[in-house]
């Protein structure tokens, strides 16, 4: 086995790993709809990754700048996961792209209207805003996959 199949292999296991989230994602959601209707569902998990973004972006230290938020993107998973692409790396703002989600990716197999998707994909979104709001850096979602972009375009300012 080469080296290239190596690494394909590690790369769909961490892909596998984020469709699966994606999937128990989806199972709570539906869950809570039934039990106390969509916007309270999506207000309710929302609010709990944003505490768990929060919880996860306040054990992280030295991000102070988009640098230092870029830096430790890049240094996480592998770029092929998400198909991630930096585009702006400086202490004022950080711009990088995604071309793939294995969370969007996952919800499509499981043949999820694209309404319930888009909604899901904010959902999920929250855990980042989070990481961010702990770090005093605010996210922005420039495009978006879901909303017929060719990638999700991220961007962190102070």
């Amino acid at each position: 086995m080469s080296q290239a199949d190596i690494e394909s292999m590690f790369i769909e296991k961490i892909r596998a790993a984020h469709r699966k989230r994606a999937e128990y994602l989806y199972f709570i959601y539906k869950e809570l709809c039934e039990e106390v209707g969509k916007a309270k569902a999506q207000k309710i998990i929302g609010s709990a990754l944003r505490k768990a973004g929060n919880y996860y972006g306040k054990l992280m230290s030295g991000i102070n700048t988009p640098r230092d938020f870029i830096s430790l993107i890049e240094s996480g998973n592998p770029k092929e996961v998400f198909g991630r692409e930096t585009i702006t790396k400086s202490d004022e703002v950080g711009t990088f792209t995604v071309s793939y989600c294995p969370l969007i990716d996952a919800w499509q197999k499981m043949g999820l209207p694209e309404d319930e998707t888009l909604k899901l994909c904010d959902i999920a979104m929250e855990a980042d805003f989070g990481i961010t709001e702990a770090n005093q850096l605010r996210l922005t979602v420039n495009k978006c996959l879901m909303r017929g972009d060719a990638v999700c375009e991220l961007q962190v300012t102070k």
